[in-house]
Formats: structure tokens, C-alpha cells, sequence
């Protein structure tokens, strides 16, 4: 038998940490009782997203339009003293779109919740 002849699945041998044929996501040998990550617990999620300014300026200004409201928020941050210094150290730019989690959450601080 040569490298390239299929064998059926159930034939091949096993190597201790592998997922099992029935259920790939099974796990069996040294690895089997390894505690897994749960990625949908809530300690480890994170509280805020990166974020389109848009999509946050909508939620504060729900009844303007895009540009609107994208406007009188950067006027808000613009008028908010402590918001700025904190932006400047988490690298904001002026023209920048997206708002990384770290810059979310401080609008969110300084500005309270939309």
C-alpha cells in the first residue's frame, strides 16, 4: 500500500489527543479532561467593541441623520477636555472612522451611555 491508497477512517490508527471519527470535536488520551476556554462566559467578554463613529453617533443623535450626528459628536469631543486628553493617549485621530474598544469605552466614560 502506498502513500496515496485511502484507507476508510475507522482503519487508521488513532494518536493519543486526536478528535475521534464519530465526533470530531471529542477529544481522547492526554487531552480529553483539559479544561476548555468558554469564550461565552461572562467574565471573559469584553464589555465594549470596536465601533463605527457613525454607529455611535446614531445612538446618541437617534433622529439626525449619519452625517448630522457624526458632526455633533466629534463637536461634543471636541468640547470635552478631559475626553480629548484621554483620546490623545489611546492614539485618536481626527479623521479616524473607527473607534478602537479602549477609545469606546472612554467616550462612554466621559460622555455617559447613548
Amino acid at each position: 500500500m502506498n502513500r496515496n491508497d485511502k484507507r476508510p477512517a475507522e482503519n487508521l490508527p488513532r494518536r493519543v489527543g486526536q478528535p475521534s471519527v464519530e465526533n470530531p470535536r471529542t477529544f481522547h488520551g492526554e487531552f480529553a479532561d483539559f479544561p476548555r476556554k468558554n469564550l461565552t462566559h461572562p467574565e471573559t467578554r469584553k464589555t465594549t467593541n470596536s465601533i463605527c463613529l457613525t454607529d455611535l453617533a446614531l445612538r446618541y443623535f437617534p433622529r439626525s441623520t449619519k452625517r448630522s450626528a457624526s458632526e455633533q459628536l466629534r463637536r461634543w469631543m471636541r468640547l470635552n477636555p478631559d475626553l480629548q486628553r484621554r483620546l490623545a493617549e489611546l492614539h485618536f485621530q481626527p479623521r479616524q472612522r473607527v473607534l478602537t474598544p479602549l477609545q469606546h469605552e472612554a467616550v462612554l466614560r466621559y460622555l455617559g451611555e447613548p
